[in-house]
C-alpha cells in the first residue's frame, strides 16, 4: 500500500537497547539494534505494508531469538521460607490430613544426586527447592496405573510433618457400600492416629476407618479410601535406598519420610504462591506424548 505504520508490540524493559524491525514485506525483515542513551527502551516494530500483508502474515522474530532474556524474567516464585501448612484429604473426606512445613532452616537438605535418565530437573534449582519437600511429576508405570491419571504427581516430605485424621466408620456400614460426602471441617470424633500406623496400614484402623492398604511391590505400602477409592500414599518400607541412602552417606540427618499424592491436596493448597513440581521421576517409564507435552506445550501436537 505503500505507506508506513508504527506498531508497539511489546513494553519490557531492554537495557539501553531498542531493536528496529522494517518489514518491506511480509517476508522480507530487517533488525537494527540501535543504541539508547537512556537506560530503558521498548520493542517496537515499524512496518511498512506490502499488497497480501492482511492476508499472509509473517511469523516476526521473537526477542528471545535476538537476545537472551533478562533474569528478572526467568525468576519463579518459591514456597513460603516461614512455616506453613498444607491441607488435603480424599474425595469423600473420611480421610483428612494436614502437613505442617517448618522454616527453611528446619528443612532437610536434598542431597546432590548423581547423572541419572530417570531424574530430570524442572524449572531453576536454587535454595529453596535444595531442602524438603520435594514435588515431583512420575512418570513409572505402577503410579500411573494405580492413581488412574496419566501421570503422577507427589509431595515428598518427613513424616513428622504429616497427621491424619480418620473417619470413624459407621456400624450400619461395615462393607463401605454406602458413599456420603462429608464436610471436612466437621468430622465427628476423628482418630487420629500416628503417621507410621496410617502409612502401613495398622490393621485396627482398617477396622473402624474407611483406610485400605495393600503393597503394590516388595517393600511399598500404599494406602486409598475404602470408600470413595482414593488413592493417597505411598511409603518404601525396606532397607535405606534411593535419596534417603545419599542422604545418609552425606552425613545428613533424614528421618523416615513418605509421599503424598499431589491430586489429593485441596485447591487452596495447590495455588499456594510457589507450589510446584521441581523434578521428574523415572523418566524413562514415562509415556512419550506426555513428555512431549509438559515439554512443548501445544506445539507437541502441531504437524
Amino acid at each position: 500500500m505503500g505507506r508506513s505504520s508504527h506498531l508497539t508490540v511489546c513494553a519490557f524493559p531492554v537495557t539501553r537497547r531498542e531493536i528496529r524491525v522494517t518489514v518491506a514485506s511480509p517476508h522480507a525483515l530487517q533488525m537494527t539494534p540501535r543504541n539508547h542513551g537512556g537506560t530503558s527502551a521498548h520493542l517496537s516494530l515499524h512496518i511498512k505494508r506490502s499488497p497480501q500483508f492482511d492476508q499472509d502474515i509473517p511469523k516476526f522474530p521473537t526477542y528471545q531469538s535476538y537476545r537472551k532474556r533478562p533474569t528478572i524474567l526467568r525468576k519463579m516464585a518459591t514456597l513460603p521460607t516461614t512455616p506453613f501448612t498444607l491441607k488435603g484429604g480424599c474425595f469423600c473426606s473420611a480421610i483428612r490430613y494436614t502437613i505442617s512445613v517448618p522454616e527453611l532452616s528446619s528443612r532437610p537438605i536434598i542431597p546432590k544426586m548423581p547423572a541419572n535418565p530417570n531424574i530430570q530437573l524442572i524449572g531453576p534449582q536454587n535454595e529453596f527447592n535444595a531442602r524438603l519437600p520435594i514435588i515431583s511429576l512420575d512418570h513409572c508405570t505402577s503410579c500411573r496405573r494405580i492413581g488412574g491419571s496419566i501421570i503422577e504427581s507427589w509431595i515428598i516430605f518427613p513424616g513428622s510433618w504429616a497427621q491424619f485424621e480418620l473417619q470413624r466408620r459407621p456400624s450400619d456400614d461395615p462393607d463401605l457400600s454406602k458413599l456420603t460426602l462429608l464436610d471436612e471441617t466437621k468430622l465427628e470424633n476423628p482418630i487420629t492416629p500416628p503417621t507410621i500406623d496410617v502409612l502401613t496400614g495398622k490393621v485396627e484402623l482398617l477396622e473402624t476407618t474407611n483406610l485400605r492398604h495393600f503393597s503394590s511391590s516388595k517393600d511399598v505400602s500404599r494406602v486409598f479410601c475404602g470408600k470413595c477409592g482414593t488413592h493417597l500414599t505411598f511409603k518404601y518400607t525396606g532397607p535405606v535406598a534411593g535419596i534417603a541412602k545419599l542422604a545418609k552417606e552425606a552425613g545428613m540427618k533424614w528421618e523416615p519420610h513418605f509421599d503424598i499424592a499431589v491430586g489429593t491436596l485441596d485447591k487452596e493448597s495447590l495455588e499456594m504462591e510457589g507450589f510446584r513440581p521441581s523434578v521428574h521421576a523415572w523418566y524413562t517409564d514415562g509415556i512419550e506424548w506426555v513428555q512431549k507435552l509438559l515439554k512443548d506445550g501445544g506445539k507437541a501436537f502441531e504437524i
